[in-house]
């Protein structure tokens, strides 16, 4: 299929414009050092309070499930990159990032692409690359319907969530 050729070959792009070792870009890099510094501080007052009352063990249980990088930070950080290196977010969010957040290593391991097709059908990650870069004009929109179907049906209580009730659920598909 020439899309998914199109589409690799973007997706190739962007993994030499990241490199294999990238620092946190600094507005990302700047969240995870205030969360770090937040979850230190409730950590202190949590561990001082802890002979009188309860009622900070169970604000800092809350947070430390958290941590300092959670998925929208790293959402926030792919769209950082995305902008920083000139690709498209769903470019960046392709990769198989392993995320270093200690203040002596804040770094970023690119480990490569994500798989595009598996077992014939399209990923998630392949419809997000597909339809950015339609609506951005890269490929005809056509040809991104003419992809294998998506590997994830979406159930009908998740339907519930998006306010969609017209669908039969074996007609509507994870993107």
């Amino acid at each position: 299929m020439e899309i998914i050729d199109k589409i690799r070959e973007e997706v190739k792009r962007g993994t030499l414009a990241l490199g294999q070792k990238i620092p946190i870009p600094p507005v990302v890099g700047d969240t995870i050092a205030r969360r770090r510094r937040r979850l230190s501080e409730l950590d202190s007052i949590n561990r001082k309070a802890l002979q009188h009352h309860a009622g900070w063990a169970d604000a800092y249980g809350l947070c430390v499930n958290v941590g300092v990088s959670d998925s929208l930070t790293y959402y926030d950080m792919c769209n950082e990159l995305a902008e920083d290196h000139g690709l498209m977010p769903s470019i960046v969010l392709a990769m198989k990032f392993k995320v270093f957040s200690e203040p002596a290593r804040m770094y970023v391991l690119n480990g490569g692409p994500q798989v595009l097709v598996h077992e014939g059908k399209s990923t998630p990650t392949l419809l997000r690359e597909a339809y950015e870069g339609a609506h951005l004009g890269k490929w005809d929109m056509e040809d991104v319907l003419t992809l294998p179907a998506p590997m994830i049906p979406v159930s009908s209580n998740i339907l519930e969530h998006f306010e969609i009730d017209s669908f039969d659920e074996a007609e509507v598909y994870l993107a």
